[in-house]
């Protein structure tokens, strides 16, 4: 058997800061263990499907589609942060502009615990904030966004693009056509 241990040679010094790096500098002895953030939006168009009771069908289709109200968009950002020497930054629940209405959320704090040093408190939150939109676009990608975390300039645009939407990246492969083939109509 060979011996599993290599040699290696550890450095321990300062960081050097990188020009124009897009992070924010810590000046302290906090450190983040953990930031996750993600945005998941949920949109309802209110159109249902319901099956036709006359035996001849309806327009020669067995179902037919309604519209009972306008479209909504949801926005669920759920988050956690964790630090070490510190409470977290959280992400602020008020809504970024007035297209947003703040309808719910949900705070949970874990349990305060202590590092491997046992000296060290690490500290825990999670979160899920829900906001409705006054007036979302046809387009749900014209109102959602990518999460920052707290230690990233807020430089970076979190804005996503209608040019980026790329046909085909989730259609079925069946070959197999629909009778109606795949395109949404918008209803009347």
């Amino acid at each position: 058997m060979s011996d599993p241990i290599s040699n290696v040679t550890v450095t321990i010094g300062d960081l050097e800061t990188t020009t124009g790096a897009l992070y924010i500098e810590q000046q302290n002895s906090e450190i983040w263990t953990d930031y996750m953030s993600f945005n998941r939006y949920e949109t309802d168009e209110h159109r249902y499907m319901m099956g036709v009771a006359s035996p001849n069908g309806f327009q020669g289709k067995s179902v037919a589609f309604v519209q009972l109200a306008s479209k909504t968009l949801l926005w669920i950002c759920d988050w956690t942060a964790c630090k070490m020497n510190s409470q977290p930054e959280i992400p602020d629940p008020a809504p970024p502009n007035s297209d947003w209405i703040l309808l719910a959320e949900y705070p949970e704090l874990a349990r305060v615990g202590v590092g491997p040093d046992g000296r060290t408190p690490i500290y825990r939150m999670s979160g899920v904030y829900v906001y409705g939109h006054v007036g979302p676009s046809d387009v749900t990608v014209d109102d959602v966004s990518f999460p920052r975390p707290p230690w990233l300039e807020n430089s970076l645009d979190c804005n996503m693009p209608t040019e980026k939407l790329t046909a085909g990246l989730s259609v079925p492969t069946s070959t197999s056509s629909s009778p109606t083939g795949s395109k949404m109509v918008p209803l009347s």
